[in-house]
């Protein structure tokens, strides 16, 4: 009964709260962008980002502010996740962790397919300090465009 309850709650909550809680952050993000030039968004978005349309309305919407989509893609392994969930110790996981299995079939750790994609490699600490050095030289190019 229990595990019932917590996918209908996350079923809940992919269909009726998702969406919004996402517009949400874009609205803010959106007024952000009224007072500074560089706005970031730490959420996964990860139906959105294979989404084609919903990339190509951002992009349009972004230039009303003439401000310019850049996605980090965080990429690390499986493994590597199951291990930081296990670490971080968060009572978030605790289905995912108990369910893991059935939980990692409904993740996609492909990279989505987005023009200018930068990606973050985040498998162990040597990939991350050369990752993060080489996303922000990108960032930094792509603001001076």
């Amino acid at each position: 009964m229990l595990k019932r309850s917590i996918i209908e709650v996350l079923n809940f909550s992919k269909k009726h709260v998702r969406d919004l809680e996402y517009k949400v952050i874009l609205d803010l993000a959106s007024e952000a962008l009224e007072f500074d030039s560089n706005v970031i968004i730490n959420a996964p978005f990860s139906r959105e980002l294979r989404d084609i349309q919903y990339i190509e309305n951002l992009r349009n919407r972004l230039k009303e502010y003439d401000a310019k989509l850049r996605v980090i893609w965080i990429e690390c392994s499986e493994e590597t996740a199951h291990e930081r969930m296990l670490k971080r110790n968060s009572d978030r996981d605790t289905w995912k962790l108990q369910h893991w299995e059935e939980y990692i079939k409904t993740e996609n750790f492909n990279a989505p397919d987005i023009e200018d994609l930068l990606i973050y490699k985040n498998d162990n600490e040597e990939e991350e300090k050369k990752s993060f050095k080489e996303v922000i030289e990108k960032l930094k190019i792509s603001i001076q465009k």
